[in-house]
């Protein structure tokens, strides 16, 4: 698309009095001062269309004082009420200056890396299912937004400053705006409009016997018309559409029922301005068709539980509880279901072994078959780096598993420890690492450090991990379940975890605790 085009279709949704009427926009820029070359650079500016019956247009900082996020850089926020004529304007500007270096949006000189312009795309709000980007826009739970994006493709400022800085400022910015930049962290960088859809109001219930949906649509009399609004109502079941519905509203306040036939599952209501070809409302939504309550009630006998030391003296006294258990709603059952639910089931084991998101050994699975299964971890790096975190690694550990990945001089750093000497001095180990990797490989392609954790130096750990480190992807992390030597020897299970910087962010910290020369064991 032109900026040309670009430019016209931006002025076209903000006009749309179907979507909303705006008559100001808060504008929040999260920005990096950088004194080791006087520079301040945008990390995070969105511009929201709102309504007021008497907006005020002032700039305040939100962050009183900068705050410091390590001895260069520090952290500032602004945030400024602003006139839509204001907004075009400086959306212009950015459609200028968007392959520059810098750009002025009203606030001074902002560096920025190559923006490259994103079609417009329709945010749905937060109902059942949880719509990420909604993490960094502006309470987008009324209907949805659309949203006008100058993504920056070069992300500098990711290579620029540790991952440990960029949680800090992330942590710093969602203290202060409940915008979050670790969960979203492609958007760092970016500028985002967002127009929200609030000229739209829908509701809509199910009958006792789920079958029937009723809508309530209310358009505000500030649209231009009704004649063309669609409401649109899906049901979907293992993929498939169960259930439909579609019908014009006929007033601005407009009652309509849907037969579906069963809304007990998925259910997508969409509303749509057909003659301006923009979605007021979308949604995806679950009926909440039972709710079980647990209660704990003191026992009627009023006595506790005692527990005694050896000694027979008394250690504690514990309160003890009945448990009384709460129905409210039986749903109604459908039970061809549960035969379609058991093969989703069965699917998704298999999709998540294949995926080497969930592999369980111990039964017929072997120690061969097991390094397999790392060995295929470690291939899914192509650029960035690995970390291995095990207690017990070591060199012949490491040659039975990365030394099998395929990226040429593709970084990996290990972290083992004292757990693994069996019996020898630190020194002595050391020694025979050493020999073991100069020994058994020509070592060609291989960059790796290997560190090994000892008396004070660092702390003890147990679990076993291994770390995939992709630019400018989310990192991905496997907790292995035993360690490298003992894998597919008894039951285990080598699973991806659901929350991977936090462990990310211990291994680094463990890294640098052990940044000496004494634990040192290979580098190359």
């Amino acid at each position: 698309m032109t900026i040309e085009k670009y430019k016209e279709e931006f002025a076209r949704i903000i006009s749309c009095k179907t979507l909303g009427t705006y008559n100001y926009v808060e504008k929040i820029t999260a920005f990096l001062v950088d004194k080791s070359n006087n520079r301040t650079y945008n990390y995070y500016t969105i511009f929201s269309f709102g309504n007021s019956l008497s907006p005020t247009y002032k700039k305040e900082y939100l962050t009183t004082k900068l705050i410091s996020i390590n001895d260069d850089v520090s952290l500032g926020i602004i945030k400024s009420n602003i006139t839509t004529e204001s907004v075009i304007v400086q959306f212009d500007e950015l459609c200028k200056q968007g392959n520059n270096e810098t750009v002025d949006i009203g606030d001074g000189e902002l560096y920025k890396g190559f923006c490259e312009l994103i079609p417009k795309i329709f945010v749905p709000q937060n109902s059942t299912k949880e719509v990420q980007i909604n993490k960094i826009l502006k309470n987008n739970f009324y209907n949805g937004s659309y949203i006008f994006e100058f993504f920056d493709i070069e992300k500098k400022l990711l290579t620029d400053i540790s991952s440990k800085n960029i949680k800090k400022i992330n942590e710093e910015i969602y203290k202060i705006i409940p915008i979050d930049l670790t969960s979203v962290s492609d958007r760092i960088g970016n500028f985002v409009f967002q127009i929200p859809s609030i000229n739209t109001h829908v509701n809509y219930v199910t009958d006792r016997a789920e079958e029937t949906l009723t809508y309530n649509v209310i358009l505000d009399e500030y649209t231009d018309g009704i004649t063309d609004v669609q409401l649109m109502s899906e049901v979907w079941y293992d993929g498939n559409i169960i259930g439909f519905g579609s019908e014009k509203i006929k007033s601005f306040n407009d009652t309509i029922a849907f037969n579906i036939g069963d809304t007990s599952t998925l259910i997508k209501t969409t509303v749509v301005d057909l003659k301006n070809n923009v979605v007021l409302s979308a949604q995806e939504t679950s009926f909440i068709l039972q709710m079980n309550f647990d209660m704990l009630i003191g026992t009627q006998y009023g006595e506790k539980r005692i527990i005694f030391d050896s000694d027979k003296r008394i250690v504690d006294t514990i309160e003890i509880s009945s448990l009384s258990k709460t129905t409210i709603n039986e749903p109604v059952i459908r039970k061809y279901k549960r035969n379609i639910e058991q093969r989703q089931y069965e699917k998704r084991i298999e999709e998540l072994k294949f995926r080497q998101e969930f592999n369980q050994y111990g039964k017929t699975s072997n120690h061969d078959e097991a390094i397999k299964d790392i060995r295929k971890i470690m291939n899914k790096a192509k650029k960035g780096k690995v970390y291995l975190w095990d207690p017990y690694l070591t060199a012949d550990d490491i040659l039975d598993t990365w030394y099998y990945n395929k990226i040429y001089e593709l970084p990996l750093y290990a972290i083992t420890s004292s757990e693994a000497l069996g019996g020898q001095s630190v020194a002595e180990w050391i020694q025979n690492q050493e020999k073991v990797f100069e020994s058994r490989s020509n070592n060609y392609g291989i960059k790796m450090e290997m560190r090994c954790q000892h008396g004070k130096k660092g702390y003890h750990f147990h679990d076993r991990f291994i770390m995939i480190l992709n630019e400018n992807e989310k990192p991905r992390v496997w907790s292995l379940g035993t360690s490298v030597n003992s894998v597919g020897k008894r039951h285990h299970i080598i699973q991806e975890v659901n929350n991977p910087q936090n462990i990310v962010d211990a291994f680094d910290a463990l890294w640098e605790d052990i940044d000496c020369p004494e634990c040192l064991v290979w580098k190359r």
